[in-house]
């Protein structure tokens, strides 16, 4: 009586907006040669790895794509080991994410400790279309020409 096990694995890559994480899925098995020449088959095993996300808070924030106050999904991506496709443990602490209910861009945890000057762009010095002149951006009117500011 011979055993004659065997293995098969998968990758696969899931996107949550910029991120990507892995899923690996494997297929064990064994195969028993009897003594009258016949061949069974003792058992599959499925196995592997997937992302799983679940729900941390909801709020509103500075999105920095947007420009502009949103709400958000704050979300928690763990990596999860699976028997049979069924989840049964996490696999390490995950990585949190903050999904952006207006746009969809995702970004890390950090974005809510900003401060709404860090967040925003800084002022940029504008150019006169009148002389040419380069002003500060908090000038309504040009220092040289005294031209308004088209905005």
């Amino acid at each position: 009586m011979a055993l004659a096990p065997g293995s098969l694995s998968v990758r696969a890559t899931r996107t949550f907006g910029r991120h990507a994480y892995a899923s690996d899925f494997g297929i064990g098995w064994a195969i028993e040669s009897g003594a009258n020449g016949f061949r069974t088959m003792l058992g599959i095993v499925i196995f592997g790895t997937k992302p799983i996300e679940r729900a941390v808070g909801t709020g509103s924030f500075f999105c920095p794509t947007c420009q502009r106050d949103a709400p958000y999904d704050h979300r928690r991506v763990r990596q999860v080991f699976t028997l049979y496709f069924i989840p049964v443990f996490p696999l390490g602490s995950g990585t949190e994410i903050i999904r952006c209910g207006r746009c969809g861009s995702e970004f890390s945890a950090d974005v809510l400790q900003c401060g709404l000057d860090q967040a925003r762009p800084a002022p940029s010095p504008w150019t006169c279309r009148s002389c040419g002149n380069t002003n500060p951006p908090e000038y309504a009117h040009c220092v040289a020409c005294q031209q308004a500011r088209d905005f």
